[in-house]
């Protein structure tokens, strides 16, 4: 099976926050190559750091997660800012990281992404249940519940 490069949005991060091994497993299975970036590292601490959401850390630090988890299954590359024509510009981050890591996809539950149609070459954007279903092997699909969080 070929290697998959993907990006995970913040959304699907904060989905898999109480299911680490569960991300993880998907990662190894299916041989997916994950990137990120500090700034996606950053939205990920803001949006962790938020009273209602820091319940699913459970106690534990943000440098632990990150540290014991996060740093673990991706690989952090620092992409240029070029990308200008996202429908959110705080979104346009994704568009860079996926261009300088060459990802095929990028994983997001914000329905806005899926349908913006200035992307890049190759490029789909995808939420993870259908990715699951179209672009990897046959196995059992995890529960996959939109997050209802908005972002």
């Amino acid at each position: 099976m070929e290697k998959k490069i993907v990006i995970f949005d913040t959304n699907i991060w904060l989905y898999y926050v109480q299911r680490r091994q569960e991300l993880v497993d998907i990662i190894e299975q299916h041989k997916l190559t994950v990137f990120a970036s500090d700034y996606l590292k950053q939205e990920i601490r803001s949006v962790f750091s938020r009273p209602h959401l820091n319940r699913f850390m459970e106690g534990e630090s943000f440098e632990s997660y990150f540290e014991n988890y996060f740093e673990v299954i991706t690989t952090t590359v620092s992409p240029e800012s070029l990308f200008t024509r996202c429908p959110d510009k705080n979104d346009n981050f994704l568009y860079d990281l996926a261009r300088q890591s060459q990802a095929q996809f990028i994983i997001t539950e914000d329905r806005r992404l899926w349908h913006f149609t200035h992307r890049l070459e190759g490029l789909k954007v995808l939420g993870m249940a259908k990715f699951l279903k179209k672009y990897t092997a046959p196995t059992v699909l995890p529960m996959f519940f939109f997050c209802l969080i908005c972002i």
